[in-house]
């Protein structure tokens, strides 16, 4: 069932934290004012908690990452009530990161890309993006950033969507194959949509 929720204003980006069960959303900002990031219970429609500006969030188990407006990495691990820098040379984005854990339970792995002169990179946490490392491999020359996905049974199962193609990852992205096309798949991306 579908409530509407006017207090949630306009929605810029979301997650779901489903193991506390906690929506979070980042609303537009105004000229004044910078993107506020709010979460509420996912039980109940009820108030908002304002808890910092940002334009990008991801969470689960409480472990909040979030990209404020000036860049870098912010990580709760209290559900967003509090939030600590965390030390990375690599420019991380919220928005292109994927927990392990929303697959499997038990993993702390998460996985994100970002951008360099060559294309887009590859790092990965063991332990809730306290702290990061670069995947072995060239970078991803592609347009666009690379979307993550990661096997629901096996953490080590990395998916990605670069370019034409998808590609998969077997040992946590330290190599990557190309995945099969099926029989009559196009060789390319295709425009679905209705026919003007």
């Amino acid at each position: 069932t579908w409530v509407a929720d006017p207090a949630a204003g306009d929605i810029y980006a979301l997650t779901v934290d489903w193991s506390a069960r906690q929506l979070y959303v980042v609303n537009y900002g105004t000229l004044d004012m910078l993107p506020p990031l709010r979460r509420r219970s996912l039980d109940a429609v009820g108030p908002w908690s304002t808890l910092a500006s940002a334009h990008a969030v991801t969470a689960t188990r409480d472990i909040v990452l979030t990209t404020p407006w000036d860049g870098g990495l912010l990580r709760s691990t209290d559900g967003g009530t509090t939030f600590v820098p965390v030390p990375t040379s690599f420019p991380i984005d919220a928005s292109q990161v994927v927990f392990a854990s929303e697959a499997t339970a038990s993993s702390h792995r998460v996985y994100a890309t970002y951008r360099e002169p060559a294309g887009y990179r590859i790092v990965r946490s063991d332990d809730d993006g306290a702290t990061w490392f670069a995947l072995p491999g060239p970078a991803l020359d592609t347009p666009l950033a690379p979307s993550l996905a990661v096997d629901a049974g096996n953490a080590d199962r990395l998916y990605l969507v670069a370019g034409h193609g998808v590609v998969a990852s077997s040992n946590g992205g330290a190599s990557f194959q190309p995945l099969p096309r099926p029989t009559g798949a196009p060789a390319g991306p295709q425009l679905v949509g209705p026919q003007v």
